[in-house]
């Protein structure tokens, strides 16, 4: 009987999980002004571009392969995982992601794919993979907005106007990446919550994450970076931006480098993608609106796309051991 509503308990929530993820998707590609504007303008630009596009959804697999490789390495020691299966378990990360704030359930759907007994330190590692991809992020993000200031210096000074903001993001970005490599500080602090001391053994993998294994993470997270601004590039040129890959480089570098700390301050803050958007790619080209929708796009194939395949995944995966004897 018990096996019975275990099983029961299991199909409902990953058919919780697609239902959802298809409603989010439907919503936000038939509701959402951005992206129905995005949406409604890809046949003007079909016809002449449509390889560039090819080429960004072909690197879709690559993008996230990386982030699989990252997850499978930090995994190894313990628990053995495919690389086929670590693909899928990211997908469906980022599909229950998705349905949670600032994608912070990412590393539930991942620990899924685990048996129960890792999912406690499989989240650990998750959150130490995810980090390496957060420092890549800042180690592009502050030398870029350096390079910005020092070169374009009109638009520099509507950036500036918020100067305390920028001061508490560049010390927070400093801290958080010399916080990477000392990991057993961070080990130090938990350990003292009562709650946590309780889990030592859970949350140990921070303490004893070695520095090979965080630079090999740091390479990893890079060249998703990589991929990531090439078809950042790549879907400017099929909405027709002229701009060269170094200023996409340059301006996506200050644009996900802000969002990824502004939040902190600026929860729900109205236009904050489209000012930032607007700032850094503006000093480059007047074409904003179509970088803005390259963006709207670009997110479209490389996240919502994904998590309607993760949630499929999802659906092969038996995340209550329901055929456990001892349950039954």
């Amino acid at each position: 009987m018990k096996q019975k509503k275990r099983k029961w308990i299991d199909f409902l929530i990953k058919s919780v999980v697609l239902i959802a993820a298809l409603s989010f998707a439907y919503v936000k590609l038939t509701k959402a002004e951005d992206t129905k504007t995005v949406l409604a303008s890809l046949p003007d630009y079909w016809s002449e571009n449509y390889q560039l596009l090819l080429l960004v959804l072909l690197l879709i697999p690559l993008n996230w392969g990386f982030e699989a490789l990252k997850w499978r390495f930090v995994l190894r020691k313990t628990y053995r995982i495919s690389f086929v299966k670590a693909f899928m378990s990211v997908f469906s990360g980022v599909s229950v992601g998705l349905l949670t704030p600032n994608r912070i359930g990412e590393f539930g759907g991942r620990i899924l794919y685990l048996p129960p007994e890792k999912r406690a330190k499989g989240s650990v590692l998750s959150l130490i993979s995810s980090y390496s991809q957060f420092f890549t992020t800042l180690l592009f993000g502050i030398p870029a907005f350096f390079i910005f200031l020092l070169t374009f210096h009109e638009a520099s000074a509507l950036v500036l106007s918020n100067y305390m903001l920028i001061i508490l993001s560049l010390l927070l970005a400093v801290i958080i990446m010399g916080i990477y490599f000392r990991l057993h500080w961070v080990y130090a602090l938990l350990i003292r919550i009562p709650f946590l001391k309780r889990r030592a053994e859970a949350i140990q993998p921070i303490r004893d994450v070695p520095t090979f294994d965080l630079l090999n993470l740091l390479f990893l997270s890079i060249l998703r970076y990589a991929v990531f601004v090439i078809q950042f590039y790549l879907v400017c040129g099929f909405f027709d931006v002229e701009i060269r890959f170094f200023e996409v480089l340059l301006s996506a570098a200050n644009l996900y480098f802000f969002m990824s700390l502004l939040p902190m301050f600026t929860i729900g803050e109205p236009g904050l993608r489209a000012s930032l958007t607007a700032v850094f790619f503006g000093a480059f080209t007047l074409q904003v609106a179509a970088v803005i929708s390259a963006s709207v796009l670009l997110w479209i194939v490389n996240v919502l796309f994904v998590s309607i395949i993760g949630a499929l995944f999802l659906l092969t995966q038996k995340i209550i051991n329901y055929e456990n004897p001892s349950s039954t």
